[in-house]
């Protein structure tokens, strides 16, 4: 939930500076512990501590980890966590990479082990994709980087068929896919993989997908100022606008253009801040007409 609170003391930098990755940057200036709790990640996800204090508990974690200033924690796809987060003095940051697409950014399936990751040589470089600021995007250096990062920490998977089923609905959310035929390419009766699949993953197959269509959506809304919220709606696979709307109020707490509206005034604020000036053709209303 997007809360008054937390819109007026949190600024979200979002960019995209090679193929395949997300990057993030949360800026954050409330004394007051704030909580977001049951997140799912929607791909691998690494998150940077770079300044304030932050925890992140994983579903797997018998209790909050601190991630201290140049801590790294990975997560998983699919992996429920809880995330806390407060400053006593400046600004806090946040860095998260979220590895969208593995095989555009020339890394094998892997996944993240249990405990908290120290690479100096990686923190080093946040924070000099951090200090330029989107000015200067590091391309293929930040792709080695994520390549030998996951190459030192991350532990190769065997093939298994519900992870295939669930790197299917990653690479195509929108796809419109049933139980019946995700669990044909699982080679299980529906019933059987809808329950080994929840057991897996901790939530539904219809629910998983549910939650990746309303991700790219909302990534969507970010990227593609111009493109109407009924077009977005389509592009990620829902039939029903009104279905929508309601689902992408449930997990966010606002409307669609609302959210747009929202994070295109903070990344203008962000550039008023820093100096830069607003780029051509871009508007602070985020308007979008359904």
């Amino acid at each position: 939930m997007l809360s008054e609170a937390f819109r007026h003391e949190h600024r979200l930098a979002l960019r995209n500076p090679v193929r395949g990755l997300l990057l993030s940057r949360l800026e954050f200036s409330n004394s007051s512990s704030v909580r977001r709790a049951d997140i799912i990640a929607p791909w691998h996800e690494i998150l940077v501590c770079l300044g304030g204090e932050c925890m992140v508990q994983r579903a797997r974690d018998a209790s909050p980890r601190l991630i201290r200033e140049g801590t790294i924690v990975g997560l998983n796809p699919g992996e429920r966590y809880n995330e806390e987060h407060f400053t006593s003095g400046a600004a806090g940051v946040l860095v998260t990479f979220g590895l969208r697409d593995l095989e555009a950014l020339g890394i094998a399936d892997f996944v993240f082990g249990d405990g908290a990751i120290e690479d100096e040589a990686f923190v080093q470089a946040v924070r000099e994709i951090v200090r330029a600021d989107g000015e200067t995007e590091p391309g293929e250096a930040l792709r080695d980087l994520l390549q030998a990062l996951t190459g030192r920490h991350g532990v190769a998977i065997p093939a298994d068929k519900l992870f295939a089923v669930k790197r299917e609905i990653d690479k195509n959310p929108h796809a419109p896919l049933y139980v019946a035929q995700l669990a044909e390419m699982a080679n299980m009766h529906p019933e059987t993989f809808t329950r080994a699949f929840a057991r897996r993953f901790g939530i539904t197959p219809i629910r998983y997908r549910l939650h990746r269509r309303l991700l790219e959506a909302a990534h969507l809304l970010l990227t593609e100022p111009h493109m109407l919220v009924s077009d977005v709606a389509t592009r990620v696979g829902f039939e029903d606008l009104r279905f929508f709307h309601r689902s992408f109020r449930g997990r966010s707490g606002i409307s669609p253009a609302a959210y747009r509206q929202w994070f295109s005034e903070a990344a203008q604020g962000r550039r008023r801040a820093s100096g830069i000036p607003p780029k051509a053709g871009s508007s602070s209303s985020g308007e979008a007409a359904a």
